[in-house]
């Protein structure tokens, strides 16, 4: 019974990617998102993994979704995606032992206008979504920090309609010496 549910997720996979054409997301001209919504890869962790930070803090999220480019936004995180799991998949050809990857977001400058707005939040959750459904365990934790008070109730909400597997991998912390503490306790020695 496993086995033809996970044949029926990797076909379902396999047709969002052709509809999506994934395949040739990273081929497209993203500069101007790429300006706009960076995200760094900050080297690897102590067992070896590439973490990916992105500065969510600094997005104008509803800037995007004012001008109607909500569908090319999703379309962009589905690139930085596939792009953090190529990149990965080019660590394992290059004889490290890399399967997963950390992302860290940065919640810094988090602010209900740019980052809180309802249409602004269904982007959040369309990230937690796509990872959830078309890239699950690419991601070996998704950390949150420096999340402000008014992020919370938001954080709370999604952690409730997101699959049991996101909310799992999923951590939150408010100071950054916390996830620095929780880093350094969760990895494996070298």
């Amino acid at each position: 019974m496993q086995f033809f549910k996970n044949f029926k997720f990797f076909l379902k996979n396999v047709q969002w990617r052709e509809d999506n054409d994934i395949d040739h997301i990273l081929q497209e001209d993203w500069s101007d998102f790429d300006r706009e919504y960076r995200v760094f890869v900050e080297g690897c962790d102590k067992s070896g993994r590439p973490v990916f930070s992105i500065l969510v803090g600094d997005w104008d999220i509803r800037r995007a979704v004012v001008a109607g480019q909500s569908d090319r936004l999703k379309r962009y995180f589905n690139k930085l995606f596939e792009e953090a799991s190529t990149l990965t998949r080019k660590f394992q050809e290059n004889g490290q032992n890399a399967t997963q990857g950390m992302i860290i977001f940065d919640m810094g400058n988090f602010n209900l206008i740019q980052q809180g707005c309802l249409r602004c939040i269904s982007i959040f959750f369309y990230i937690l979504d796509v990872y959830g459904q078309h890239y699950p365990y690419f991601a070996h934790r998704l950390v949150y920090v420096k999340t402000p008070e008014v992020a919370l109730p938001i954080s709370n909400i999604l952690k409730g309609i997101l699959s049991k597997h996101v909310t799992e991998v999923l951590r939150g912390f408010q100071r950054a010496e916390h996830v620095y503490v929780y880093l350094c306790e969760y990895r494996s020695p070298p």
